[in-house]
């Protein structure tokens, strides 16, 4: 039986019009791909990616910018990262 996880691959800064700032996380779900008796550990395939805040809210991404908070309804768009 495969053992499935999941990994935080990114978080970044998002606004929404309001001015209120939010931090959205990245997540993607892997596979455990290791055969049995191998001494490899954890050898993951990644699979579906979910969007949240750092609160815990469920997110859906609209395109690679903008992101919409489900439970407040709101649309919230990524920050630039300053250099």
């Amino acid at each position: 039986m495969s053992e499935q996880w999941e990994e935080q691959v990114d978080e970044f800064e998002a606004v929404a019009d309001n001015g209120v700032h939010y931090r959205i996380q990245e997540w993607v779900g892997m596979i455990d791909l290791t055969e049995a008796g191998s001494e490899v550990k954890r050898s993951g395939k990644s699979g579906s990616k979910r969007y949240c805040t750092s609160a815990g809210l469920a997110c859906n991404r609209i395109d690679d910018q903008t992101f919409e908070i489900v439970a407040l309804g709101l649309n919230v768009g990524r920050v630039a990262a300053s250099s």
